[in-house]
């Protein structure tokens, strides 16, 4: 039975369909939160549009941004919600309830939610419904905050995210492949307060002379080493951030690729809007956490693409190239982390959308270790946004018997790239202690900074 205008529906914690999608089974409800509704303070039913809420104050909210409705003004000085007045007036006005919903971080993303064909439910049919061939229970609501004017539907918006992240991923690639080469790489501080650096692709043009060969690789690398030698040995911290901006002057077409690869990962962190709401601080924080993982994920895409079963630098060198007697044990340990990376993308054969999604994912990663709380926030609505896009796409794609499983098994990557990363950051300290030259000359470098070795 609907509700009449200006009837609240009461606050109540029936059962739900969670938004995290951590889940196979959609309607499995073994794990649903005991937690308070932020906004009433009832017993949630749930996760709802990223916060805990009741049953009804998901509705109200749900119903509020469909119909973009704009309540009276509060008759007590918005203070419903005060400690005061709510012994006083249990039922609070519609402004200040909307206004609750907004504060305590509700965010219109994903919603999923039993079918319901009442009556009062007739404005669901402002948005289609999914393609879902087993779905006569359940439908996919895609709720974005702010909506557009007119309300766009959720392929058309989905459609945008990942068109811009195919652009943006073309770009990236274009700056890994081309000439500018520094032989310094800049240190994370600068290359977080510094614009973005991608259109230095355009400007510098596509690396020549690739594929190399690993004698030309071993003779180059011997021609680096006594470049930065000479760098450091005048005074680096007053030389300028961009000069020398290429190497191949030098007769130097390889590039230090850890990095070369990170500071491109952090330039394409600095390429979205959420990013830079973020304070300096939970910046590094967030870069430190997530850049290795996605120049992981972006090296071992690469090298998928490339038909390679194990990690292929662009310049043709192979992380598990030949070496001599005395790195073959260090050349091993790379071999097997290398492995590890390609197995899941050729067992899961990865298409393109699925690949630049999963980067946006990680790079929203709102659990790193003391973000503010703002942070956090920001990055838990980035996060539902590219997930929602993420299932939607694999929904259209495999359907919804197998869409779910493909959806799981993509996001089972991170669990990789984690175990990835902690694995490289003690290779590092061995590499340190074995091989102390290699890191001799700079011990502010970016490879320090990004691994904490």
């Amino acid at each position: 039975m609907g509700l009449s205008e200006g009837e609240d529906e009461p606050c109540t914690s029936r059962s739900f369909y969670d938004m995290p999608l951590v889940s196979n089974n959609l309607t499995d409800r073994s794990d649903m939160p005991t937690e308070m509704c932020k906004v009433c303070v009832k017993p949630a039913a749930g996760k709802h549009y990223t916060v805990p809420a009741c049953h009804g104050c998901k509705s109200f909210f749900r119903r509020a941004i469909l119909h973009k409705t704009v309540y009276p003004l509060c008759k007590y000085d918005n203070q419903c919600f005060s400690r005061v007045s709510r012994s006083v007036r249990p039922r609070k006005c519609r402004h200040c309830r909307l206004q609750k919903c907004h504060n305590v971080g509700m965010i219109a993303t994903v919603a999923i939610h039993r079918k319901q064909d009442s009556p009062g439910r007739s404005s669901d049919s402002e948005l289609p419904d999914l393609v879902c061939e087993n779905c006569s229970k359940l439908r996919i609501l895609i709720l974005f905050q702010p909506l557009p004017s007119p309300i766009a539907t959720r392929e058309v918006y989905v459609s945008g995210i990942i068109d811009k992240l195919h652009h943006l991923d073309i770009q990236t690639d274009k700056f890994r492949k081309s000439a500018y080469n520094p032989p310094i790489i800049p240190k994370l501080d600068e290359i977080l307060s510094s614009s973005t650096q991608l259109d230095l692709a355009d400007k510098h043009g596509a690396m020549q002379g690739w594929p190399i060969s690993q004698e030309s690789f071993n003779e180059q690398q011997v021609r680096i080493n006594q470049m930065k030698t000479e760098l450091f040995t005048d005074n680096l911290s007053s030389m300028p951030l961009a000069l020398p901006t290429t190497s191949t002057n030098f007769g130097i077409n390889t590039k230090e690729w850890l990095s070369f690869d990170m500071m491109t990962a952090i330039e394409y962190a600095k390429t979205f809007p959420f990013f830079q709401q973020l304070q300096s601080q939970d910046k590094v924080l967030l870069t430190k956490a997530t850049t290795f993982m996605n120049l992981s994920l972006t090296a071992s895409y690469s090298s998928f693409l490339s038909k390679m079963g194990v990690l292929q630098m662009p310049d043709g060198i192979c992380i598990s190239g030949p070496a001599g007697q005395n790195e073959r044990e260090i050349r091993s340990f790379e071999r097997r982390l290398s492995l590890r990376l390609m197995a899941p993308l050729i067992r899961n054969v990865f298409d393109k959308t699925e690949y630049v999604l999963l980067k946006a994912i990680i790079l929203c990663n709102s659990a790193v270790t003391d973000l503010s709380e703002d942070a956090q926030n920001i990055l838990n609505r980035e996060r539902h946004t590219y997930t929602a896009a993420l299932l939607l796409y694999c929904l259209s794609r495999h359907g919804s018997n197998a869409g779910p499983a493909r959806y799981y098994s993509i996001l089972n990557m991170i669990d990789v790239l984690e175990h990835h990363q902690r694995d490289f950051r003690d290779f590092m300290l061995l590499l340190d202690i074995t091989v102390p030259e290699r890191f001799a000359e700079d011990k502010q470098s970016l490879q320090r900074a990004i691994l904490d070795f």
